[in-house]
């Protein structure tokens, strides 16, 4: 029997599992591959901003600005993470104009950005193409490695009490009067559940849901970041 069960070994998952640990919470979490297999894993270090992100993030990037100096001392394990500040760059003319809405968003939220035309961007990075006309800078934003933060996440959970199951797939879920009861796995093990199961398993929950409960959830792939080269073989 656990309170929660967590479905997904990713950042997400790992960071609540975290936490519920620490308040006393009996906490399985179930991954089907490794932690920070999915999403949450790959080489080098990847963006911890609020520059940019929608109004609905903000407040909580906010509170999360005073959390990441310190986590890795929360975690006792590695996060690597450094405060560089961050650049929402502008280069086409159609783009100007969501500036300033950013801006004020970010401003009411605590969320410290300035405006910057393409000179002064360039004073900061000198490389920066002619044709970048503006920039929103962030000075508080920053990255973190990933893979490593999600670790250590676990490791933590782990040592608080957490019951983190790698390499184990999740199979159905027991629904009893509207209610998850039970998780099932792969392996035909039955995990009773006292208060909520947490879907942080991202892809997955796009086949998984309509199969177990007759609801779909809008998750898609995208690709938010584009290199543009010369053309090469």
């Amino acid at each position: 029997m656990a309170d929660f069960v967590i479905i997904g070994g990713g950042v997400y998952g790992c960071a609540v599992a975290w936490e519920l640990a620490s308040k006393g919470a009996e906490v399985c979490l179930l991954e089907a591959r490794t932690i920070a297999s999915g999403a949450s894993g790959g080489l080098g270090s990847r963006g911890v901003r609020a520059s940019g992100r929608d109004v609905r993030e903000l407040p909580l990037m906010e509170e999360a600005y005073d959390i990441w100096p310190t986590l890795h001392e929360q975690l006792d394990g590695p996060v690597e993470y450094k405060r560089l500040g961050h650049f929402l760059l502008i280069e086409q003319e159609l783009d100007l104009v969501k500036l300033q809405p950013q801006l004020w968003l970010q401003d009411q939220n605590g969320i410290d950005s300035r405006l910057l035309n393409g000179d002064e961007v360039r004073e900061f990075e000198p490389c920066l193409s002619e044709n970048i006309r503006a920039a929103i800078y962030s000075p508080n934003d920053g990255i973190a490695n990933h893979t490593l933060t999600t670790q250590s996440y676990a490791n933590e959970a782990a040592k608080l009490g957490a019951d983190i199951r790698e390499g184990t797939a999740v199979q159905s879920l027991e629904i009893s009067n509207s209610t998850i009861t039970a998780v099932m796995t792969a392996a035909s093990d039955r995990i009773p559940v006292e208060k909520k199961v947490l879907l942080a398993s991202n892809a997955h929950i796009q086949t998984f849901l309509p199969e177990q409960i007759g609801v779909t959830l809008p998750v898609w792939k995208m690709q938010p970041q584009v290199m543009h080269t010369e053309p090469v073989e």
